[in-house]
C-alpha cells in the first residue's frame, strides 16, 4: 500500500530513481487477500492473450481441471522474460504463472 504522506511518497519516488523500487520496502506491503480484488479488477479475460500461446494455455486449463472462464489474467514484467499471472475469476487468488508474452 502506498503511503499517503506526500513527504514519503516523494522520498520513494527519488528512491526509484535511484534504483530502489518499492518492492525494496517491505513496510508497504499487505496481505495478498486483502488485495485480490483490486487485481481482479485489472485482469482480462483469458482470451485477451490465449492467441498468443494457445498451446501453453490448454495444457494449464487441462492440468488445474478450469474452463477458461473461470481464469483471468495479468501481465507480469520480469527482468529477462515476462508472463502472465493466471487468477481464478471468482476470488482474484493467484493460480500460477505462464512465461507466455503479454504484451
Amino acid at each position: 500500500m502506498l503511503p499517503l504522506d506526500e513527504r514519503e511518497r516523494q522520498r520513494l519516488i527519488d528512491s526509484a530513481l535511484e534504483g530502489k523500487d518499492l518492492q525494496r520496502f517491505p513496510k508497504y506491503y499487505v496481505p495478498y487477500p486483502r488485495e485480490a480484488a483490486n487485481a481482479l479488477r485489472r485482469a482480462k479475460p483469458l482470451a485477451a492473450v490465449y492467441g498468443r500461446d494457445p498451446g501453453t494455455f490448454d495444457r494449464f486449463l487441462q492440468t488445474a481441471g478450469r474452463p477458461p472462464e473461470s481464469v483471468r489474467v495479468l501481465p507480469l514484467r520480469a527482468r529477462k522474460r515476462d508472463g502472465v499471472v493466471l487468477l481464478d475469476a471468482a476470488s482474484g487468488m493467484p493460480l500460477g504463472v505462464l512465461l507466455v508474452e503479454p504484451w
